[in-house]
């Protein structure tokens, strides 16, 4: 289901969309104007990963502090690179049918989707289910050397 979700949403933007809150359906209704750094649209994403207290952080201890600071950042990550090898998949399936993908319509992607993100789910851990190996080499348009 999820992987339909984004197949749509990839396919939805490489079709033309032009503005960054019609690529990304979790951002329905936001405003990000292209000025938006990376480093500020990672920080609104590990905001919005934060886990209770709604980004607050009670502990006025330094080292608690920073401590909480660096497993949000885990967590923001760890969702960062689930969306990353999500969406190379998709794009290596719309390539490899035949959809043009070029370059403008890639550095237009960010991998701060939200939508499909469930924070407070119940999720269901199989331990004995095969996760492949991630393929480090895998390239969307292939580049001149």
């Amino acid at each position: 289901m999820l992987a339909g979700c984004r197949r749509q949403a990839c396919a939805w933007h490489l079709r033309g969309s032009s503005s960054l809150q019609h690529r990304d359906p979790g951002l329905e209704g936001a405003h990000r104007p292209a000025e938006t750094n990376k480093s500020e649209q990672f920080n609104g994403f590990a905001q919005w990963s934060f886990f209770g207290g709604e980004g607050i952080i009670a502990e006025n201890i330094r080292h608690e502090q920073r401590k909480g600071i660096k497993y949000n950042h885990l967590v923001a990550n760890m969702i960062i690179l689930h969306n990353v090898v999500g969406m190379t998949r998709v794009l290596q399936e719309l390539r490899d049918e035949g959809t043009e993908i070029r370059l403008e319509i890639l550095a237009g992607l960010a991998p701060f989707r939200t939508a499909h993100i469930n924070r407070f789910g119940d999720y269901t851990l199989d331990f004995r289910r095969k996760i492949g190996p991630l393929n480090f080499d895998a390239t969307i348009i292939p580049m001149d050397s």
